[in-house]
């Protein structure tokens, strides 16, 4: 058997003592990864949340589309106001 390093008795979590914080923590950490086991095999769930992710995905990109919309217009108002002075004094 290789023999143990100094650097694996302060890494490894059995080794040390935690507090009762840290086990607390690791309760709850515990508990969020069954519920997360529980869920993955649903794969309606899944779908849902495909769709839902998607679909924020797609109204932000319409809101920042129609924002940058705006700003094209206004550049190309400002633009053609600028062509028609030129023309004029021509």
């Amino acid at each position: 058997m290789p023999k143990q390093h100094n650097f694996c008795k302060l890494v490894h979590p059995i080794n040390r003592k935690q507090s009762t914080f840290q086990r607390e923590g690791y309760s709850r950490l515990k508990g969020i990864n069954e519920w997360l086991k529980q869920i993955a095999h649903n794969y309606a769930l899944i779908v849902i949340a495909a769709i839902l992710f998607f679909a924020v995905k797609a109204l932000i990109g319409f809101i920042t589309y129609r924002h940058y919309d705006k700003q094209l217009k206004m550049v190309n108002q400002k633009l053609n106001t600028l062509l028609e002075d030129k023309n004029k004094m021509d």
